[in-house]
């Protein structure tokens, strides 16, 4: 009897086409009195049709794509508005309309035959006498179809169209299947009480013969024992999962930055590698070529400082293909990367730092001693060229440069925004403390930076201007005295002293360094670039 029941149910919930009142026809009940006699000349309605859509192929210059003759684009189009604008036009448009909403709802009045069946089947015959009601509207619809049709065919004509039996067959069908939803629904709502009802009966049934039996009552306890049994085995795994997968995860991530380092190390020739314990816990560092275990003493002081910036790069990104930097990371600070490196490995931590300065929506800082060095790492980034488009929409540049100066004893920060190459740099540098008066105080961080600098600009300028490398010694002084023609005793001198500061006082960290010796070094160095090359050294110090 229940199932039954759910089964008339289901079927009285079929969906039925209901039918809208078209309420647009009395906008429709003029054209069919107009004869539109004076627009016989107007092209037929699919023809502008048709030609509108061979337009839209086109476009202005275009020859025909059909007869490939000469097309007057915008004449056509011209013509084709105003077709579409005239009376007649309009009112062919509007009979089309009014015709498929008429057969719309001859549509909906077979449906609803095709369905009649099954809700006189499930509901009763009381309603029967809607559907043929609903029926007997087929062939006036079709009468309101042929007669539309026919003002189609012959707009010029009059045609009667009775649209006061249209409005009362379309408020008749209304009222019919309103009266076969209110009847649907009356004993949809019947079925439902009697299907709860039965429900509660068969509910209370079971109930009390659980209640009343013993053997159900132990069965009972004994699931509920089960259940809790159950439940604290479902926890007890949940945690064992839990624990697999933390171990999972802990080795794959030691196990991704071993591999990491390692091809990083074989791609530029470093006979290293970086593999795990036993236990897959701790990091062990081996020999490429003897598959040595070595300790931190074994390896170079680049290597220590190539392994901590590569497991710096490593813990900042949250995917093993260094893509996506880790979302707790706000600010990303890099302090002189590249200077502690050996030269062999200042190329690739070059290219590591330019990855870091590329990353979209991070702020990074990158800061290092070397010009050189800053020189590279800005090499092709625009800095401080804020745009403002027509619109006065600002777009900030994406890099900006500083330098930190010393003046008067003390540091400050400023803009670099005309980045020099490393050499105009420290030539500069070289000519300005040339320039100074030997009474001028000269700091001690001067003291150790200009004698390096000195012999780096006057190994580049030499190596440059005479083609060949020079080691510069007191040894060289005759090689010097002879390259340069240089005659008179004094300059000789001025020669000596220069050498003693680039080959002992550019490389010693401890003893005693002569400011006057350091001073005069550099004096002699612009003088004896300006004596032999003026246009390098005009061109330099400016």
């Amino acid at each position: 009897m229940n199932t039954k029941l759910q089964l008339l149910v289901r079927r009285a919930k079929l969906k039925f086409a209901r039918v809208l009142f078209l309420k647009s026809f009395y906008r429709t009940t003029v054209i069919f009195k107009d004869k539109f006699g004076d627009d016989i000349t107007i092209p037929e309605f699919e023809v502008v049709q048709w030609i509108e859509s061979g337009l839209k192929l086109h476009k202005e210059g275009d020859n025909c794509k059909f007869c490939h003759g000469k097309l007057d684009f915008s004449d056509v189009k011209s013509k084709i508005a105003q077709y579409k604008e005239n009376k007649r036009h309009k009112a062919t448009e509007k009979l089309k309309k009014f015709r498929e909403q008429l057969l719309s709802l001859l549509e909906s009045i077979k449906s609803i035959e095709k369905e009649s069946k099954t809700y006189s089947t499930n509901i009763g015959k009381e309603i029967d006498k809607h559907f043929t009601a609903i029926f007997t509207k087929k062939n006036t619809i079709e009468a309101f179809i042929t007669s539309c049709q026919s003002k189609i065919d012959n707009i010029e004509i009059q045609e009667y169209f009775d649209f006061e039996l249209l409005e009362k067959t379309l408020i008749d069908i209304e009222k019919s299947i309103t009266a076969i939803s209110i009847t649907k629904n009356e004993q949809l709502l019947e079925l439902r009480k009697k299907h709860n009802n039965l429900t509660t009966l068969v509910k209370g049934a079971i109930g009390l013969e659980i209640l009343q039996s013993v053997t159900i009552k132990d069965k009972l306890k004994e699931v509920k024992e089960k259940e809790v049994e159950l439940k604290e085995k479902r926890e007890n795994n949940k945690k064992k999962q839990q624990e697999i997968q933390d171990l999972k995860q802990e080795k794959s991530l030691t196990k991704d930055f071993a591999d990491f380092v390692s091809q990083i190390l074989n791609e530029i020739n470093i006979s290293l590698k970086v593999t795990l314990d036993t236990d897959n816990r701790n990091y062990i560092i081996k020999s490429t070529n003897e598959n040595a275990t070595l300790t931190i003493k074994d390896i170079s002081e680049g290597e220590k400082n190539l392994l901590a910036l590569l497991f710096f790069y490593y813990e900042l990104f949250a995917d093993n293909k260094q893509q996506r930097i880790k979302p707790e990371i706000e600010l990303i600070i890099v302090d002189d990367p590249i200077s502690s490196m050996d030269d062999s490995n200042k190329f690739y931590i070059l290219e590591l730092m330019k990855n870091l300065l590329e990353l979209p929506n991070q702020q990074v800082f990158v800061m290092t001693h070397s010009w050189e060095d800053f020189c590279n790492l800005t090499f092709g980034k625009k800095a401080w060229e804020d745009k403002t488009d027509k619109n006065g929409i600002e777009t900030k540049s994406k890099y900006a440069t500083f330098e930190i100066r010393k003046s008067n004893g003390k540091s400050e920060i400023v803009k670099a925004k005309n980045i020099e190459k490393p050499y105009k740099y420290l030539f500069k540098e070289i000519y300005n403390f040339s320039q100074k008066h030997e009474g001028q105080a000269t700091t001690e961080c001067e003291i150790y930076h200009y004698p390096n600098v000195i012999r780096r600009v006057f190994e580049e300028w030499y190596s440059f201007k005479i083609g060949e490398e020079l080691n510069l010694t007191s040894a060289q002084l005759g090689r010097l005295v002879n390259d340069f023609k240089i005659t008179d005793d004094k300059t000789k001198t001025e020669l000596g002293v220069l050498l003693k500061v680039c080959n002992i006082l550019s490389h010693s960290i401890n003893g005693s360094k002569n400011p006057q010796e350091i001073h005069q070094a550099s004096k002699c160095l612009m003088k004896l670039i300006e004596s032999t090359d003026p246009l390098h050294y005009n061109k330099m110090k400016q």
